[in-house]
């Protein structure tokens, strides 16, 4: 399939709720762009006022098949240590996690979504790949991504990139959703 990644539009908004929802439904999970999600109603915006990018992978018929966003500065920190120490998410190490959240300039990966047609094509490990490289570009010392717990590809490949697990969180979303942390040490750009 011929496709190409593109930082996001507010043309795009319908396109990404499409995309997201399908993939909420095919887990039996709550899209809730109003609500917990409202970073997804103007992504661009978010994620730049946050010195990042959302980016869409486009299809040939105009479709947006693949998302992903970051994040960087201040607004990445680290959750109640609280919800870590419940009940729910008990396998979490906090001090890690804090560890983690405390490193000078974090990056953080957000809306990560590949339409079921595209996986396993390469669009999600290039989506991954260009978020850590323009945090890096800008002086990132680490980058986060914290997953559902069902989303057992994504972890998959956040490991296959070097990516160590972190912990779990608990998110007071529709759905109670338990999340998977994941790091990545992030070199300078001129390191490599």
């Amino acid at each position: 399939m011929s496709a190409f990644v593109r930082p996001t539009r507010p043309a795009d908004v319908p396109g990404i709720h499409a995309l997201i929802q399908g993939v909420f439904d095919e887990y039996g999970l709550t899209f809730d762009p109003y609500g917990f999600d409202t970073h997804l109603l103007n992504p661009g915006e978010y994620f730049r006022t946050r010195g990042g990018e959302f980016w869409v992978v486009e299809d040939v018929d105009g479709r947006i098949v693949a998302t992903a966003g970051l994040r960087m500065g201040p607004e990445v920190a680290l959750p109640s240590a609280a919800v870590h120490r419940s009940a729910v998410a008990p396998a979490v190490d906090a001090a890690r996690l804090e560890h983690a959240y405390r490193k000078p300039r974090p990056a953080e990966l957000k809306s990560l979504y590949v339409a079921p047609r595209l996986r396993r094509k390469g669009w999600g490990r290039r989506l991954v790949s260009l978020a850590i490289e323009h945090a890096r570009k800008a002086d990132c010392t680490h980058f986060v991504a914290w997953s559902d717990s069902l989303f057992t590809a994504a972890h998959a490949l956040y490991r296959s990139m070097g990516f160590t697990q972190i912990g779990r969180r608990l998110l007071h979303d529709a759905d109670n959703s338990i999340e998977i942390g994941f790091e990545l040490a992030l070199a300078p750009p001129d390191a490599e």
